[in-house]
């Protein structure tokens, strides 16, 4: 690895906090205002509110526990990472690196570093940086993992 900083994480981080909830959660309020536009007073119309109800939570807790500890931007430098987060830049030496994993089962695929314990934050999360055209990532995070395994 060079001295000069390569961002690793994608650029499209910002869509998936901040854009991906307000289309949906908006689209569960259009689906609820359709539905109690009609309502008669019958029990179906409260059947069929539930169902936008429902969504709204399950995308709640995807939210929270996936996509919400992801970190905006993350450089790699030959002394550690630098991870950024609402403008807020923390330092991690490679020396506090315990483990690194690649989630795949959500998409997109998110890429867990596990620091020593005590250290802030516990866990970098962020989703990797990979080429157009192709499902691995890039270079730099395919060295990162091989270096911590």
């Amino acid at each position: 690895m060079s001295d000069e900083p390569n961002k690793i994480s994608s650029e499209h981080t910002w869509m998936f906090k901040r854009l991906l909830p307000l289309l949906w959660y908006g689209l569960c309020a259009v689906a609820l205002y359709s539905v109690m536009s009609d309502y008669t007073g019958d029990g179906n119309t409260l059947m069929y509110a539930a169902i936008p109800l429902l969504g709204a939570v399950a995308v709640y807790c995807v939210m929270r526990f996936h996509y919400s500890p992801l970190f905006d931007v993350v450089y790699s430098d030959a002394n550690g990472l630098s991870v950024i987060e609402d403008g807020v830049e923390q330092r991690v030496s490679f020396a506090d690196i315990q483990a690194v994993k690649h989630h795949t089962m959500f998409n997109p695929k998110v890429l867990e570093i596990t620091l020593r314990s005590g250290l802030k934050p516990a866990q970098v999360k962020f989703i990797p940086r990979k080429d157009l055209f192709t499902t691995q990532p890039v270079a730099e995070i395919t060295h990162l993992m091989q270096k911590f395994e």
